[in-house]
């Protein structure tokens, strides 16, 4: 599949629709396979279309993700991430270390 095809349809019948030139069933049906294939693509771990790369900022996975929580945990010691990872959970762990991070943001590496 191509993510950057899809995604430009998919953008396509939402302008169209949202303009008011269009919105027989066959859009909905165009818009709803684009997005539905479009989330299947990137649930299997398949990449971003190259316009919402640029705007994603990039998020470790996996081992990658588990080696800086471990780091930044054993820096700063915020419980709840830690807690988090310590049941496996790297990605609700990322979420609540960065929630610590926003809110004392002058504790950074």
């Amino acid at each position: 599949m191509d993510p950057d095809a899809t995604l430009s349809i998919a953008l396509g019948v939402a302008r169209a629709v949202a303009d008011g030139r269009s919105a027989g069933p066959d859009d909905a049906r165009d818009l709803a396979d684009a997005l539905l294939n479009l989330d299947e693509w990137i649930a299997r771990g398949g990449y971003l279309p190259a316009r919402w790369r640029s705007a994603a900022p990039a998020r470790p996975r996996g081992a990658a993700l588990a080696e800086e929580l471990d780091r930044t945990l054993a820096e700063r010691g915020y419980q709840e991430a830690r807690e988090l990872r310590a049941a496996g959970d790297l990605e609700g762990a990322k979420d609540a270390q960065d929630v610590a991070l926003r809110r004392d943001p002058d504790n950074r590496p």
